[in-house]
């Protein structure tokens, strides 16, 4: 017979021991999905080899370029719902190819935002005395440009 001190310390133990075995037991699980996860890929990926496409490369070019309309819907619905989470793990995976891709399509749209302001500076009448027409004087039209320069670079 156990007196009650022992009893509570076999008890933890034995609790301490199905806690143990219930986590080898989802360790176990979550290695054999993964097993899984792998498998599937890799048949995929012969498939698609089966099938003609010699490269990754050339497959997902032919998918997200695709002129069918209903698998081009297919490919703007997932890119709709889970494009920020696919540019997530691209940007974990390759975080240059991202932050420079991020950071060239922001100059590329404050450069297509100069260009706009540009045209309304030119097609405003210039007074050389006053400045131009509607208050925007030459300063004012040096300083804006200074401004939207300093954020393309």
């Amino acid at each position: 017979m156990f007196m009650k001190g022992e009893r509570e310390i076999k008890d933890t133990r034995e609790a301490q021991l199905r806690k143990e075995e219930a986590d080898l037991d989802i360790d176990h699980a979550q290695e054999k999905q993964q097993q899984l996860h792998d498998k599937r890929l890799n048949t995929s990926l012969n498939t698609l080899k089966s099938l003609g496409w010699d490269t990754l490369d050339d497959f997902l070019d032919a998918l997200i370029t695709i002129k069918n309309l209903t698998q081009s819907s297919q490919v703007s619905r997932y890119l709709a719902r889970h494009g920020e989470d696919f540019l997530d793990k691209v940007q974990q995976r390759q975080p240059s190819l991202v932050n420079d891709w991020a950071l060239s399509t922001t100059r590329v749209v404050n450069m297509v935002l100069f260009l706009k302001q540009i045209t309304t500076w030119v097609s405003l009448e210039i007074d050389y005395e006053r400045g131009f027409q509607g208050g925007l004087g030459l300063f004012q039209l040096f300083w804006d440009i200074l401004i939207l320069i300093s954020g393309l670079v």
